[in-house]
């Protein structure tokens, strides 16, 4: 089950498993030093979903000139392949339909591996691939 937390109503101790589990998967994981800390958390949602106290996937939304931004979706590696990415971007979307009265289509930069993935979702490439942090990205979206 995922639980939605606006920035305000995170405790230091669930802030600090976000930031150390963000920074494994996409820092240690990837190899890849990048600027996680954004500005971006306070105005966001965060989609958690524990297991035994736990955060094993993660989740962020937040809204950008009347469209949904999903980022930092993320999976621990003990927890791969149960289905996890998948249930965090259909809770994302129904949270976002939800709390962005308004926006119109949502928006995310996918790692390109990862294209198929959000395809599957419904999200269509828009733009060419770029380059961000040493990896291959590319913009897509899905209309609401």
């Amino acid at each position: 089950m995922i639980i939605w937390y606006p920035y305000q109503a995170l405790t230091l101790d669930k802030l600090y498993a976000i930031l150390a589990l963000r920074a494994r998967v996409f820092v240690v994981e990837q190899n890849c030093s990048y600027n996680d800390l954004d500005y971006k958390d306070q105005v966001a949602w965060h989609g958690c979903i524990e297991k035994e106290g736990k955060l094993i996937a993660y989740v962020r939304i937040y809204e950008k000139e009347q469209k949904a931004i999903i980022g930092r979706v993320l999976v621990d590696s003990s927890s791969r392949s149960k289905g996890l990415a998948t249930k965090l971007i259909i809770e994302a979307e129904k949270k976002i339909v939800n709390s962005y009265i308004g926006c119109t289509h949502i928006a995310l930069d996918a790692q390109c591996y990862l294209q198929a993935f959000y395809q599957k979702q419904g999200y269509i490439p828009v733009g060419a691939e770029f380059e961000e942090d040493g990896i291959m990205h590319i913009r897509m979206e899905k209309a609401l």
